[in-house]
């Protein structure tokens, strides 16, 4: 069993998500403990996923128009932009109700 785990250990843990790696407990710490190989999948055993949404993906792209108007320029205030994808987005909603 101990020969078993040592292989394991060399594999290295198993990454959850690239925001585990944004959100830091410690910012001035340029590196965190590496979690052990066993560790971590004890963690990913107890993960949920994200439960799915009435629109999924498409309402990124219900709202596309909207917010590419601020990346091309034609809006110049984001928080309006993104609330003009919110409201196209439940427009969406409210047809398919």
């Amino acid at each position: 069993m101990a020969e078993r785990e040592t292989k394991r250990e060399l594999l290295g843990p198993v990454t959850l998500s690239v925001l585990d790696r944004l959100l830091d407990d410690d910012p001035k710490s340029k590196t965190e403990g590496p979690l052990t190989h066993s560790k971590s999948l004890a963690q990913l055993k107890v993960a949920k996923a994200i439960p799915n949404q009435k629109f999924g993906l498409s309402q990124f792209q219900i709202g596309q128009p909207e917010w590419e108007k601020y990346l091309k320029g034609e809006e110049s205030d984001p928080k309006k932009a993104m609330k003009a994808a919110w409201d196209a987005v439940q427009a969406e909603a409210k047809k398919s109700a």
